[in-house]
């Protein structure tokens, strides 16, 4: 069982984990992409053995990640 690196409750399993599972044997990185609000960074989280936040500024500037990072829209 995957556990969440967050203590207040536990890692709930969805459909995709067992994919992802299979999937991180045989490659390097996974990209997870899908709506808002599904569980992609608790699943990813879960498995992770490194997390790079490249919405930090410090994190991107160590990496030396030059790519703009998204900001909020917000519709008036």
């Amino acid at each position: 069982m995957v556990k969440s690196s967050m203590a207040s409750s536990p890692y709930q399993r969805r459909i995709i984990d067992d994919e992802l599972d299979e999937l991180s044997l045989a490659l390097p990185a996974i990209s997870l992409d899908g709506i808002k609000g599904v569980g992609k960074t608790t699943t990813a989280r879960a498995r992770a053995r490194t997390v790079r936040r490249l919405d930090d500024p410090a994190v991107r500037e160590l990496l030396g990640a030059d790519a703009p990072v998204p900001q909020k829209c917000h519709l008036a």
